[in-house]
């Protein structure tokens, strides 16, 4: 027994190992608090502290001593599995909103104001999270007026590298999880219309870069856009065809409104595929592919160290890119199209929405 309470690093590393099928974290360790003897000395027990982290089903509170052993840096996100993630995003919020003010850096009590709670337990969250990498923290002295209060422990927050790169994934995923699908015919005519603009651009002489940048920026956007949209539109068709609940009424309505949605959807599909299949084509006997180069080299301009690696891996972004817009709409040697996958898709949905209308009858 000696022997177990002489290492308790020991027992809690076995004990972490066999009940928790998770990689560890670096953040947990400090509320694993120690393994000691019970009151009746007889048998060691493990002390958690009130902020371990607990979700259902698994628990780890094992410190990463190698980075490589797993994903160290993605503690950003354990706030959001915790007991009071609620007032962990509510803390993030306020620093997210502040830096969209151009305030970098906050004092506890002013997140407390802004959160409506205690001060105390405002600064147990900012420390919580600068533990876990969100935030990160400064000796704030400005206040200070005694020698006793500048040497007193005060800090001043700010949104910390890797908690910044968090927010932006935790919106992205807010905006795909509850952002409704949608066919956009006028997403087509973007595209075209930025193909057109590309094609003059590179036709001349000497290329205006920045302008070749800008516009590839543009399309790329709002072709992911469309994409990611009408898949979500398509997955959840087969849902909103079975519609349990509505009266006859409420069913003609929607299913005429849905008919005619992708009636329209499908005519612009075919005529804004064939334009744009012309341009793409066109692009690429104009040299689309050797503009690449001076366009990673645009997006590289502002880098501190520019190497060649970063501009041959900007390149390969950019060809993967173009590669994927070909293969969208033109498919390739063996296959169909993506945009031919869609077209089947949505007259596919449209036969299986009138046979269901069928049982109306």
């Amino acid at each position: 027994m000696s022997d177990l309470v002489a290492e308790p690093h020991r027992i809690v590393r076995r004990v972490t190992r066999l009940l928790i099928p998770v990689p560890p974290t670096a953040s947990f360790l400090p509320k694993l608090r120690t393994v000691c003897r019970s009151n009746s000395g007889s048998q060691p027990h493990l002390h958690f502290a009130q902020d371990a982290w607990q979700p259902t089903g698994f628990m780890t509170n094992e410190l990463f001593t190698d980075t490589a052993a797993g994903l160290s840096t993605h503690t950003v996100f354990t706030h959001v599995l915790v007991a009071k993630a609620a007032l962990y995003r509510a803390v993030l919020d306020v620093f997210v909103r502040s830096r969209e003010q151009f305030m970098t850096h906050l004092r506890p009590a002013e997140v407390a104001r802004k959160i409506g709670c205690e001060e105390e337990e405002t600064d147990h969250a900012l420390r919580m999270l600068q533990q876990w990498g969100n935030l990160e923290a400064t000796q704030d002295s400005a206040e200070a007026i005694a020698l006793e209060e500048f040497y007193r422990s005060r800090f001043l927050y700010a949104l910390s590298a890797p908690g910044e790169a968090a927010e932006r994934a935790l919106a992205v995923f807010d905006e795909t999880v509850h952002q409704p699908g949608e066919l956009q015919t006028a997403a087509l005519r973007d595209i075209a219309e930025f193909l057109e603009v590309i094609r003059v651009l590179i036709e001349n002489p000497e290329p205006d870069v920045a302008k070749l940048h800008t516009q590839l920026l543009a399309l790329t956007e709002r072709f992911r856009n469309l994409t990611n949209r009408a898949q979500a539109f398509m997955r959840d068709l087969q849902s909103t065809i079975q519609l349990h609940g509505v009266s006859v009424t409420q069913f003609l309505e929607y299913k005429q409104l849905l008919v005619d949605y992708l009636d329209r959807f499908l005519g612009d599909l075919v005529l804004a595929t064939n334009e744009i299949c012309q341009k793409i084509l066109l692009l690429e006997q104009a040299g689309i592919r050797d503009q690449f180069r001076p366009v990673a080299r645009r997006a590289l301009a502002d880098a501190l160290l520019r190497t060649v690696e970063m501009e041959d891996q900007e390149v390969s972004r950019w060809e993967g890119c173009w590669h994927g817009l070909r293969r969208w709409f033109l498919g390739e040697a063996n296959g169909s199209s993506q945009a031919e996958i869609l077209r089947a898709r949505a007259r596919e949905s449209h036969t299986s929405f009138t046979l269901h209308f069928a049982e109306y009858q």
